[in-house]
């Protein structure tokens, strides 16, 4: 993957005239949740402080509201702006640190290891009705 690669498309105006962000290109798996389609794995292309773009193998509508979920960031709400052919683009609702999202996860969920029960040791030894002679 390499470095990620930044560009700056202010000189490019949108169907709004309005002027977009600095965008960091870099391919990310994540979760979309949807009322429609429930819970969808996505990949991420470019992400900027206030939207992303990417591919999805589910058809999205544009103006559909949906949740992102990023690593190291959670849930995001967003709206899709565009989408062609399985690709797409979101506008979030507020803006968020990229930087954070593209950062290796801080947190992992540690399961402690527990052994079998058929393989932990019995915890009395008390037989009623057994005697020493």
């Amino acid at each position: 993957m390499g470095h990620a690669r930044l560009y700056d498309e202010s000189s490019v105006m949108n169907a709004d005239e309005e002027i977009r962000e600095l965008r960091t290109s870099r391919l990310l798996k994540a979760q979309l949740v949807s009322e429609r389609l429930g819970s969808a794995s996505i990949v991420i292309r470019n992400i900027s402080a206030s939207g992303l773009g990417g591919k999805c193998d589910e058809i999205l509508m544009k103006g559909e509201d949906v949740a992102v979920l990023l690593a190291n960031i959670g849930a995001i709400d967003a709206t899709v702006i565009w989408a062609r052919d399985g690709a797409f683009g979101r506008q979030f609702h507020e803006k968020i640190d990229p930087e954070k999202a593209l950062a290796a996860p801080t947190e992992r969920a540690v399961k402690p290891y527990e052994v079998p029960s058929y393989f932990r040791p019995v915890i009395s030894t008390y037989r009623p009705g057994f005697k020493r002679k």
